[in-house]
């Protein structure tokens, strides 16, 4: 774990939003979910990072920042149907431009996709 990535901050209230591109890992769920791009723009609050050396075997890079291919901004379980982490804030639509907005919504249409499917799949006989 990195403890401080140099030009990243946290918010405070009074801050506009910083933004900044990261590459998508072709045929990830965070791929999938975020419309199958290959680079996409992402809002960025976070001063610290897991870098590509501390990656947990259990777990697989879905999305680097293309300024430093070693800051991983996505993650995803190889051990588990969908557990997908991203270092930037989706659940912020507001802060992102259209068509952009969108594409960051998918992320949460493919995680209640995913959620209600092991539901149905659990309460099948």
């Amino acid at each position: 774990m990195t403890q401080h990535v140099p030009g990243h901050r946290p918010p405070s209230e009074e801050d506009d939003p910083v933004y900044h591109q990261v590459r998508l890992v072709p045929g990830t769920r965070l791929w999938e979910a975020l419309g199958r791009v290959d680079v996409l723009l992402v809002n960025s609050y976070h001063h610290q990072a897991v870098r590509t050396a501390d990656l947990s075997p259990h777990l697989r890079a879905s999305a680097w920042a293309t300024h430093d291919p070693s800051l991983l901004e996505g993650i995803e379980s190889v051990d588990h149907r969908w557990v997908v982490g991203v270092q930037w804030h989706p659940e912020r639509l507001h802060e992102f431009p259209d068509p952009v907005r969108e594409r960051h919504a998918g992320l949460f249409h493919h995680f209640v996709r995913a959620a209600a499917a092991r539901v149905v799949a659990v309460g099948s006989p």
